[in-house]
Formats: structure tokens, sequence, C-alpha cells
């Protein structure tokens, strides 16, 4: 297994990062992409699921570390957005008809 430590950034002012959790990564589905460089991981949902790049694949892993979806890619890299969607109980004028 490959250990990813994650971290949370606390105090940006300070630039303060403390440790949260660490996981184990699907070594097998790791494994076949060290030869090819470098890959990156992101931290997509607050129940902490983990998004990682690697080369023509995107692997969806949980808080866990357990592989729940891979998805091949041939394109340029996908865009992973810092922002989320959050549904909102406050009605808008505008969005009256």
């Amino acid at each position: 297994m490959m250990d990813m430590s994650i971290f949370m950034l606390e105090d940006y002012d300070h630039e303060f990062w403390a440790f949260r959790y660490k996981i184990e990564l699907p070594a097998m589905e790791i494994r076949c992409f060290q030869d090819q460089g470098d890959w990156w991981a992101e931290v997509v949902s607050e129940e902490g699921d983990i998004l990682v790049s690697c080369f023509g694949w995107l692997l969806h892993c949980d808080k866990k570390g357990n592989l729940v979806s891979k998805f091949q890619y041939s394109d340029d890299l996908p865009a992973i957005s810092p922002h989320g969607i959050k549904e909102s109980l406050i009605q808008h004028a505008f969005f009256e008809r």
C-alpha cells in the first residue's frame, strides 16, 4: 500500500497546516503510474473523498483509501474546481416567474 497524509490549511495568514488523517491508496492502481512521473491528489468532499490523477487515469478513493471508481481520459487533464455547489433555501425574486 502507498500511504498519503492529508493536511488542512487552518491559518491562511500564517500558512499553518494541520494533519487530519492518513489513508492507504490502492497499491495495484497506483504502482502502474510510478514509472510515468508525478501524480497528484486532491480532497474533493467534506467526507474526505480523494481524486488521484495519474497519466490518463482519475481514481476516486474514499477516506479509508478504498477505490470507489476509476475513469480513463485521453485528452487534457481534467480540472478540479475547489468550489462546491450548495443548495440554498433562500427564495430569490429573480428565480420567481
